[in-house]
């Protein structure tokens, strides 16, 4: 490793969880670059561990900070600052919604191969743009979201209270994505599972569970299986004890802004999951007219396709070697990529994160209110969700839209990462189950099968078997 390198890894670093591959990750995260038109201000590095499509995304901290505190100014300056960029940001998704549907109706394989190029080159476009100017939502989230509970517990001299108010009020008003998706799982189930709605569930929600590891194609039975098992849940008013006056006029506001942002991080993870349809399709038929399997085209990186993609043959044993053990530094004029042994060998001496010794209890931040018991699975891959049980724990770095199956069969979330606008936070929410966020060493302390007691109201789990 060089001295460059060596200085970056004594930094700390903020890791998400993800199942992943580099061709897909690569533009949405690069388009942190992009930044400094809007905010005076960049990302620095990213950092990618992946074994498998299983993977770490590594933030720095001093970048979430920074950027942070600068849209937190932004805001001071400008009140309708957020509502500014996510126009920004919906003007470019809304250009590739078009461009998707378009690519879904046509039959590519009567394109010429520069034709294809142009397509693969714009879908790889929209991928960093779905993403862009929204970066600022994670870092807008590291900052704010400890601010706004610190406050709220001075206003209110109560810790639960503060977190009920914070979780009440920062709730979109809008359904996620997710959650429309299941009402019309329910009307499918209602309607004795007409063939026709199956179809138009597949038109409307045939990416959903799509991920940044790639698309997945659903069939009419899988639709069927799902709305089959879907149960309608209890209504959920918002208490009528929390009385907002009780809170500043800055407080107020403050949660005002973080429903904002929560409905568009929302929003942004669907134009993100569509978007990766559209790539999807496009390197499908490269995979069809190269002869290189789709799963290989996917660990290329976005310089090495979009340009001559018939150089693709030529590094099939390097892409062979990246979808089994990659580890990549990003910074904004350059990459620097490892592979295999090399690849495990830097990622060990990036890990900097001690969590030896016995924790029995560990805490996080409500973000669902609720007490439950249950045993203790830990979920890091699209596999190991499958051994998610009815009642248990369900524990990740951070939950995804593919985790929704195992997230219906659980009792209670806990995650190492994440704020109040997460995946994990807005689904418990909507399935009014209690979840713990900010842990930041879950899934390094808890093993599978452990019997723990997590406590939403105080932001604990406690290891009782």
């Amino acid at each position: 490793m060089n001295r460059r390198i060596k200085r970056l890894f004594k930094k700390e670093f903020y890791i998400q969880g993800f199942n992943t591959t580099l061709l897909i990750l690569i533009p949405a995260c690069e388009s942190g670059f992009d930044m400094k038109a809007t905010l005076g201000k960049n990302y620095s590095s990213f950092i990618f561990f992946l074994k498998g499509t299983s993977g770490e995304l590594s933030y720095l901290v001093d970048d979430l900070k920074q950027i942070g505190n600068i849209v937190l100014q932004k805001i001071s300056k400008d009140k309708n600052f957020l509502v500014k960029s996510r126009k920004i940001a919906n003007h470019t998704a809304s250009k590739a919604l078009v461009f998707w549907n378009q690519t879904k109706k046509e039959n590519l394989i009567l394109i010429s191969d520069a034709e294809l190029q142009k397509k693969l080159k714009l879908a790889l476009y929209y991928i960093r743009n779905a993403v862009g100017v929204g970066h600022l939502i994670e870092c807008y989230v590291y900052v704010a979201d400890p601010l706004i509970r610190l406050k709220l517990e001075k206003e209110l001299g109560d810790k639960k209270k503060a977190s009920e108010y914070y979780i009440a009020f920062t709730k979109p008003k809008r359904k996620s994505f997710l959650q429309e998706a299941d009402d019309f799982l329910l009307k499918i189930k209602k309607s004795g599972f007409k063939s026709e709605l199956i179809d138009i569930f597949l038109e409307r929600y045939g990416w959903i569970k799509n991920s940044y590891a790639g698309k997945h194609t659903f069939s009419k039975e899988e639709v069927r299986t799902m709305a089959k098992h879907l149960s309608v849940g209890k209504k959920e008013l918002r208490p009528k004890k929390l009385d907002v006056k009780k809170l500043s006029s800055e407080s107020r506001k403050m949660l005002k802004e973080m429903a904002f942002v929560s409905e568009w991080q929302d929003e942004r993870k669907k134009n993100v999951l569509i978007h990766l349809d559209t790539l999807e399709i496009i390197l499908s038929e490269l995979s069809r007219r190269l002869g290189v399997p789709l799963s290989l085209l996917r660990f290329a990186l976005p310089n090495e396709i979009e340009h001559n993609t018939k150089e693709i043959r030529k590094i099939i044993p390097e892409l062979k070697k990246r979808s089994k053990t990659s580890f990549l530094i990003v910074f904004p004029k350059d990459r620097q990529i490892f592979t295999g042994e090399e690849a495990k060998k830097i990622y060990k001496n990036f890990k900097s994160h001690d969590v030896s010794g016995f924790h029995k209890k560990i805490y996080g931040d409500p973000a669902s209110l609720g007490k439950v018991c249950g045993r203790v699975k830990i979920c890091d891959t699209v596999e190991s969700l499958k051994k998610v049980k009815k009642g248990d724990i369900l524990v990740a770095s951070m939950t995804r839209p593919e985790y929704m199956s195992a997230m219906r069969k659980a009792a209670a979330f806990v995650t190492d990462e994440g704020g109040i606008t997460c995946h994990a936070a807005i689904v418990a929410r909507e399935m009014k189950k209690p979840c713990i966020i900010g842990t930041k060493i879950a899934t390094k302390v808890l093993k599978d099968c452990d019997m723990v007691v997590v406590d939403a109201n105080h932001g604990s789990i406690e290891i009782i078997e």
